[in-house]
């Protein structure tokens, strides 16, 4: 039923996700997403009504302590009544920790924006052409528990005079791996640990299989010190998306020549669009994307860790 109801009223908007049904059931059913990297686990969450069931919801449990709700879908008789908001308030209550929901959802989809907004979530970004060139995505969300604002900081030294070195992630064990995510990820995401990093090296290890989460690692050094990284990630419907993106600090040429690399990571690939989330209080990163010709699409509010906001930048190709 949860694969009839996806495919028949969720796919139309996504008509490139042709397994995604079955991928869900299958992270579900293993209990945590062993292609994740910020994803741990996917849940299937079915509602009903005098024991039968008449909608389902999914919820991905994001290190930092955000849950992503969604796809959700009510079967056509139950619609119109307010059972989709108080079906997503009733699956809040069993996430009680976390510190942020949200979702995305399709631009065009009115009645769905209607519903998360009487749940209490604001719209924080407007993607453009996202997954297709027509139409665009937003994506919403709803901070339940706050915290005071952090200005974190990468300690390193101005190195722009050495010369830079991009790295391959497939080159580097998992020893140099771990410590160059660690050491410039830690300062603007939660939860960077060994299950973060196995997580990308399972994505490195998946070729160019969408549904396996494939993905790329580019590390930037000068004098042997880890000084930037990317991690490039083909999505459906053609765009890339590069992030996390992070260079240690001001280095316009270390900003450009990881996004460069990132665009050659998949040659079979047609990119048309490439997007990042930016640390809101990295100003360095906002300004060599802003020389590349990217654009901001929102901000999100502490999506990975307590109050660090990321702007979405993102550049069509």
């Amino acid at each position: 039923m949860f694969s009839h109801l996806y495919n028949s009223f969720v796919k139309p908007y996504y008509p490139e996700c042709e397994d995604y049904a079955e991928r869900v059931l299958a992270v579900h059913s293993q209990g945590r997403d062993v292609y994740g990297y910020f994803t741990v686990a996917k849940r299937i969450w079915t509602f009903l009504d005098n024991q039968e069931p008449i909608g389902f919801t999914v919820t991905t449990e994001k290190r930092g302590g955000s849950i992503k709700f969604g796809p959700s879908v009510l079967a056509v008789p139950n619609r119109g009544h307010g059972l989709g908001l108080a079906f997503r308030l009733l699956v809040e209550t069993h996430y009680s920790e976390a510190r942020k929901y949200y979702n995305t959802l399709p631009e065009e989809n009115a009645s769905a924006l209607k519903y998360v907004v009487k749940a209490g979530y604001r719209v924080e970004a407007h993607l453009q052409k996202q997954y297709r060139i027509q139409h665009g995505e937003l994506v919403v969300g709803k901070i339940v528990r706050t915290t005071s604002l952090q200005h974190p900081a990468i300690t390193i030294a101005d190195m722009t005079s050495e010369r830079l070195q991009l790295v391959d992630g497939e080159n580097l064990s998992f020893g140099e791996l771990r410590s160059a995510i660690v050491h410039l990820l830690s300062p603007w995401y939660d939860d960077i640990d060994d299950g973060f990093v196995e997580g990308v090296r399972s994505g490195m290890e998946s070729g160019s299989d969408l549904s396996k989460k494939a993905k790329r690692v580019m590390v930037g050094y000068r004098s042997g010190i880890p000084t930037g990284i990317v991690v490039a990630t083909p999505k459906r419907g053609g765009s890339l998306k590069c992030s996390p993106l992070i260079v240690a600090r001001q280095d316009t040429e270390s900003v450009r020549q990881l996004i460069e690399s990132a665009l050659l990571c998949f040659p079979d690939g047609q990119h048309r669009k490439v997007y990042s989330h930016i640390p809101l209080s990295a100003p360095w990163l906002i300004e060599g994307l802003s020389r590349l010709g990217f654009k901001p699409e929102g901000v999100l509010r502490e999506p990975y860790k307590a109050g660090v906001d990321m702007i979405v930048f993102a550049k069509m190709l």
